[in-house]
């Protein structure tokens, strides 16, 4: 079964004929993303039509197209293919010496297409796509570790380090060492975490979670990832715990950086706290300005109601 997580996309059509052919397949496996991720390589940036992770093929890059007529899209494909190799191969865990150690391909689907010729790499049924997906080498990895960490590249999450080193662990078995690897499980994100930051919705969405759970990391990549695909948007992530205002906007910082190759636009996406005051905005001091209405702090407003009870 391949689990789905949609993204934003403005070639519906497509994208929508391939979430069904990985939804009626039973002998795939793994992480379809559409939408998603957001490469950056060689001071530009872009955004996959769609990716396919599984431990059994590596990575499929999905180039989907809805013109009538095809046109040869080799170069396009080994753009793509260029663009994630470069930035997979930042990670040193995903090299062993000068050998890279993830499977890319990236395939055209053309559903919608007239074939009118034989295009490599280019499926126009569904069949084409079985047969391409089936004649590409197997992944050569049985190692979780290796997958886990090309996952983790792909979420975004993988260069939040931990908050200790442990470069110092030799012995694979010692406690150092268990500690060092469930740190390093952790920079992979929870199925319900992915699908809140990635997943678009027209609407109210709401993240719930105990102490230490992560909404902090996820709200921070929700709206990172927002302003990237919606630059003209104006994003304000409010809070009410003062102390997190530097971590969230070093985070979305961070997110935005790696994926952007900028900082972001601090006009349109602002971190300000929820009620805030004349030293320092927030979203009630503002809306109290734009609409001509008296600000009244926490002891002006117990003055203010304690005066209307006598």
């Amino acid at each position: 079964m391949v689990e789905i997580i949609k993204g934003k996309t403005e070639k519906t059509d497509v994208s929508s004929a391939l979430e069904d052919f990985f939804k009626g397949s039973k002998q795939f496996k793994g992480k379809l993303y559409i939408g998603y991720p957001i490469l950056n390589s060689g001071g530009e940036s872009i955004i996959l039509d769609a990716l396919w992770i599984s431990q059994e093929k590596g990575i499929v890059i999905f180039d989907l197209i809805e013109v009538i007529i095809p046109k040869n899209r080799e170069k396009h494909r080994d753009s793509l293919y260029n663009k994630l190799e470069t930035e997979l191969k930042q990670h040193d865990v995903l090299n062993e010496g000068r050998k890279f150690l993830v499977n890319i391909e990236v395939i055209t689907y053309a559903p919608t297409c007239q074939q009118n010729g034989e295009y490599r790499y280019t499926a126009f049924i569904d069949t084409d796509l079985i047969k391409l997906i089936n004649d590409l080498p197997d992944w050569d990895t049985s190692d979780d570790y290796i997958f886990n960490r090309t996952l983790s590249a792909i979420q975004s999450v993988i260069k939040i380090k931990p908050l200790i080193d442990r470069g110092y662990v030799s012995k694979k078995k010692s406690r150092g060492a268990i500690i060092k690897r469930l740190e390093e499980t952790i920079t992979n994100l929870d199925d319900q975490q992915e699908k809140v930051i990635i997943e678009y919705h027209d609407g109210l969405q709401r993240i719930r979670g105990l102490a230490g759970s992560g909404k902090t990391i996820v709200l921070a990549l929700k709206a990172a990832y927002l302003h990237a695909i919606n630059p003209d948007w104006d994003i304000v992530i409010t809070f009410n715990t003062r102390s997190l205002k530097i971590q969230l906007q070093e985070l979305i910082e961070l997110f935005f950086i790696q994926k952007m190759g900028r900082k972001p636009n601090s006009e349109r996406i602002r971190v300000i706290h929820a009620w805030g005051g004349v030293r320092s905005t927030g979203v009630y001091y503002e809306f109290c300005v734009d609409h001509d209405i008296e600000y009244l702090d926490y002891r002006n407003a117990k003055s203010f109601a304690d005066h209307q009870k006598v």
